[in-house]
């Protein structure tokens, strides 16, 4: 009633422990990830898997009835928009994670949480959503494509953490070539887009809202962002405050 969470004591998972008792983190699991994505090494070369291996653990052996998804070698796959997810969960002592792949872009995904109600799969779906298209851009060798939108570089001096009186943090970036502002609502939208606030130039330093409202950036004589006045806000960086 009051807000507050129980915290679990270490407990022995005694005839599950060969499934329960792995201990990992976001960096080692991006390191395991890598091995999913590696292509075959020389026969000389030592390897945890082969490529074989990890072929046949991503290939469906079990197909569910809906034939939307089924289970591989310790994985579940599923298809979403023509492409194969695979993935795995874990969930232990108020301790949750979720590890997806998409082999053919070779993206992978990896939340890890501290609550048994933060559902990570949740979020390693809305992050690939949102954020592998960026990559598959960012990627890409050449020019811009035709029509495609090519930021200000002066842009740049604008770019980091804020926060205002209220310790609500705002970022500013650039998304899809235009400069914008997202405002970390909590708890998450089902769109992670849903609170980006697209900044239109009108002067320098000065930008316009979709409601109408201006949003000024405040320069310092180094070339460095004082302060945004944001409607009847004032956002300083966060570096600032550090």
């Amino acid at each position: 009633p009051d807000g507050r969470r129980e915290v679990f004591d270490y407990y022995d998972t005694a005839g599950i422990a060969p499934a329960a008792n792995g201990v990992s983190s976001v960096r080692d699991l991006a390191r395991f990830a890598s091995i999913q994505f590696r292509e075959e090494a020389p026969a000389a070369a030592p390897v945890v898997l082969r490529r074989s291996t990890v072929l046949e653990m991503h290939r469906p052996h079990w197909v569910n009835e809906s034939w939307s998804g089924g289970r591989g070698l310790g994985f579940s796959i599923s298809r979403k928009d023509g492409k194969t997810f695979v993935s795995h969960g874990g969930w232990i002592g108020g301790n949750r994670s979720h590890f997806l792949l998409v082999p053919a872009e070779k993206i992978a995904v990896i939340a890890i949480t501290n609550a048994d109600d933060g559902d990570p799969g949740r979020f390693t779906s809305r992050a690939y959503d949102l954020l592998a298209p960026a990559l598959e851009e960012a990627f890409k060798v050449g020019r811009p494509a035709p029509g495609q939108r090519v930021p200000d570089p002066t842009w740049q001096a604008y770019l980091g953490r804020y926060t205002d009186p209220w310790h609500w943090e705002y970022q500013v970036m650039i998304l899809d070539g235009e400069l914008v502002m997202y405002g970390h609502n909590y708890p998450p939208d089902d769109d992670p887009r849903g609170d980006l606030d697209r900044l239109v130039p009108v002067a320098e330093h000065t930008f316009l809202l979709g409601d109408g409202e201006l949003v000024v950036f405040e320069m310092r004589e180094d070339g460095r962002v004082e302060r945004i006045r944001r409607r009847y806000e004032i956002l300083l960086p966060i570096s600032a405050q550090e």
